[in-house]
């Protein structure tokens, strides 16, 4: 297991945990039971469950070896409690001012093996049949999530599960499942755990982020270009790559999530470069040349290659990020974030040259017809 989780989840909580965990099996194979799930999983312990699985040994205990040899499972439970019972403490101390840990364990502790255990021979009082716990019990190697979560004495469980399609249909059942579900009088359900699923406050700030990074950028561009009109002009940059978002979202059919803002709010101070790097050198040309509509011609056609090539190697880089990506699963957290760049992007440097040039001439003109207005422009 790499660590990675099933991306759509309902948390159940009650004080019965016998209950809580037959209903939620009851959802688990009901989930199964639709054609695009293929995997689903019930979680107990909140503190891990993003995380990997662990390796577990499985015994159990066969009955009919169980009656040959005359032994009661309660007699097995009691020695494999007595040699896998915890055989050290661990205490506080204080020594020197200082708060030291301590922990004392039997010398042989760590050489205690599964083997060990399974082959070692035991003999029950009363009996003179000598058995090996190998001998009755089956062994498997299992995958679990261990650990069982309790909060204000109410058990938790958590159902997750993958959707194979599009992540947008992923959130419609998963919106859809979870208010039709009707849990047992007693319980409670929520979508508290959801990872990457941000609650409305959260929301909130990424998006005051989002105009707040807007409102830095204009600040930064009016100090560099010392006047209001062109950091507008290059400002212009940011609805192109909007355009490209949008197209981006709709077309590989994405939903809009976390990820998805932080991308927008990272496009919003790269997407600016390309728009940057055409208006100076447009600047440049007109002081040297004096005529609006050369300074325009010369300077863009000079920008076209070196905004292409700053555009491709980001948008080249983030690709595969888009590409290999698994079917509506979030745990691989890039995929908006690099979608939303590269259709910003795109759009972006394809438009700019066109767009920006225009607005160019028209502030141009607007602002010398501020500055002299009995003036004709060129």
């Amino acid at each position: 297991d790499t660590g990675s989780h099933l991306p759509f989840s309902i948390q159940i909580s009650g004080y019965n945990f016998e209950r809580l965990m037959e209903f939620s099996n009851n959802l688990k194979r009901s989930l199964l039971d639709h054609k695009r799930i293929k995997e689903a999983e019930v979680q107990t312990d909140m503190r891990f469950w993003w995380g990997a699985k662990n390796k577990f040994f499985v015994l159990q205990l066969d009955r009919e070896k169980l009656k040959n040899y005359n032994i009661p499972p309660e007699y097995i439970l009691y020695i494999l409690g007595s040699v896998l019972r915890e055989n050290h403490r661990t205490n506080r101390i204080k020594y020197d001012e200082k708060e030291l840990f301590v922990e004392i364990k039997a010398s042989d502790v760590e050489e205690i093996e599964l083997k060990d255990i399974l082959n070692r021979y035991y003999q029950m009082p009363g009996t003179n049949t000598p058995f090996r716990i190998k001998d009755i019990v089956n062994i498997a190697l299992t995958l679990q999530k261990g650990g069982i979560t309790r909060e204000d004495q109410e058990y938790k469980a958590m159902v997750q599960w993958d959707y194979l399609g599009s992540a947008k249909s992923g959130d419609r059942y998963h919106k859809t499942r979870y208010n039709k579900l009707e849990v047992p009088v007693g319980f409670k359900k929520s979508l508290e755990e959801q990872r990457f699923r941000l609650t409305e406050e959260e929301e909130s700030q990424l998006y005051w982020a989002f105009i707040v990074s807007i409102g830095l950028i204009y600040l930064i561009l009016g100090m560099l270009y010392e006047n209001f009109l062109q950091p507008i002009l290059i400002m212009l940059s940011l609805p192109l790559a909007a355009i490209g978002v949008f197209i981006a979202f709709v077309v590989m059919d994405y939903s809009w999530d976390s990820t998805a803002w932080i991308g927008a709010i990272l496009l919003s101070g790269i997407v600016v470069n390309n728009a940057i790097l055409l208006i100076d050198n447009i600047n440049q040309r007109l002081k040297q040349t004096q005529q609006i509509v050369t300074a325009i011609a010369i300077g863009t056609k000079e920008r076209i290659r070196p905004i292409f090539m700053t555009t491709m190697t980001t948008v080249l880089g983030m690709l595969p990020l888009v590409i290999f990506r698994d079917s509506a699963s979030r745990s691989d957290i890039w995929s908006s974030l690099a979608l939303c760049t590269v259709g910003g992007l795109t759009t972006s440097a394809l438009l700019i040259l066109f767009v920006l040039p225009i607005f160019y001439y028209l502030f141009y003109k607007l602002q010398r017809y501020l500055m002299t207005p009995n003036k004709k422009i060129i």
